[in-house]
Parts: C-alpha cells; structure tokens; sequence
C-alpha cells in the first residue's frame, strides 16, 4: 500500500512545491482506496493504543476521578471495535462495487457476501455488548458499578481505600486479558479480510486501479 501511495503523492507532491495544483489520472480512485485503507488502521492502532491505558495506572491527579477513568477508556475501546466494524463494511462495499466490473469470472460478490459474515462473527460479541448500553448510558457492569461505590466511599472512609485498589487491580486484570483475546481475533479477521481485498486490487502483487485490472479467466 505504501508503493501504491507513493506513485500518487510524489508527483502531486512536487507539483504542489512548484505551487502548481495536480492531480495525477486515477487519483479520485487512490483516494478511495488508500484513506479508506488508512482509516482502518487508524482504528486498530487506536484499539491497541488503548490496551496500554488499561494496562497502566491513571494520571495522578485529583482532579482525576479512577471509576470515571477507567470507565471512560472501557467505552473507548467497545466504541472504537464499533467503528472498526463499520469502517471494514463500509471499505469492502466499496472495494466490491468499483472492482465488481473488473473481472466477473472471480465471483467477486461470493467473495464479499463471505467477508461480511465473517465480520459481523467475528465482533459479534464484543459490539452486542456495546450496543447493550450505549445508547442509553456509558458501559458499566457490576464490577464496575462496584468500583464506582468504593470510590464514592472512599472519598469520605479512608479504610475503603484498600477495597478500591483492590477492585481497581481486577478490573485492570480482567479488561486485559479480554482486549487481549479479542485483539488476537481481530488480528486474524484483519488478515483474512485483507487477504481477499488485496485479491481483488492487486494483478502479480501489486495494486492497480479498478480501469486498470487485466486478469486472466
């Protein structure tokens, strides 16, 4: 993809220091097929990115509630394996409809209907269980709910202060090890998915635009 990327934005690139406004032939059709490309990744490295926040403590500071903290990046993560799904719909839909016409004989839409399934499968369970909370409120389960008592409490009882570290250390453990196996799955979604889109954009390795596909039957 970075090749591809490449033959696009060095001569748009070099005009624009010459100040000249250019775009290069096919240029509409990179962009859909690389910012869509780049979106996705964006999301994955920012599901990764916020396995790190679970897996380390929150800023110290008193302005810094934990409960809320940790609430917050939990809502982060469902919300952003969300947008992951849509955003792997919405680029295979599009992939599928500018290179259907490409080469019929590869059964392209038998390909995709595949894709699709398998997406929805594979997230199945972690976006039931966004979708069974946000739209009425933040995600929250009994632990959580828990460690938001502790530290309401604690705020007045200093003895309660174990109990809400202690309750903070588990949540910590066992958000981990969820995001964990999930992003195992995602790994392997990723790349199956990307497995059949490159078939689709590529002729002997290397992408090409959608006019540009010869392939033989």
């Amino acid at each position: 993809m970075a090749n591809f990327a490449k033959t696009f934005m060095i001569p748009r690139q070099e005009a624009l220091n010459r100040g000249e406004e250019f775009k290069p032939e096919g240029f509409s059709n990179f962009e859909k097929i690389f910012f869509g490309f780049m979106e996705i990744c964006e999301t994955v490295e920012t599901i990764e990115m916020i396995l790190i926040l679970v897996s380390i403590n929150p800023p110290r500071s008193k302005k810094i509630s934990v409960d809320l903290y940790f609430k917050h990046v939990i809502s982060s993560y469902l919300s952003e394996v969300y947008i992951l799904k849509e955003r792997l719909n919405t680029y295979a839909t599009k992939i599928s409809r500018m290179y259907k016409k490409a080469n019929l004989s590869h059964g392209i839409e038998t390909n995709f209907d595949a894709l699709y399934a398998n997406i929805k499968n594979q997230l199945k369970d972690i976006n039931s269980k966004r979708n069974d909370h946000v739209h009425n409120k933040r995600h929250s389960d009994d632990m959580l709910t828990s460690l938001a008592l502790l530290k309401f409490v604690s705020d007045i009882d200093e003895s309660f202060r174990e109990g809400l570290n202690i309750q903070y250390k588990i949540l910590k453990i066992n958000w981990k090890q969820f995001m964990l196996a999930n992003n195992e799955e995602m790994v392997k979604l990723l790349i199956n998915y990307f497995d059949i889109i490159f078939e689709w954009i590529t002729v002997d390795g290397d992408i090409v635009l959608p006019n540009r596909v010869t392939r033989g039957i």
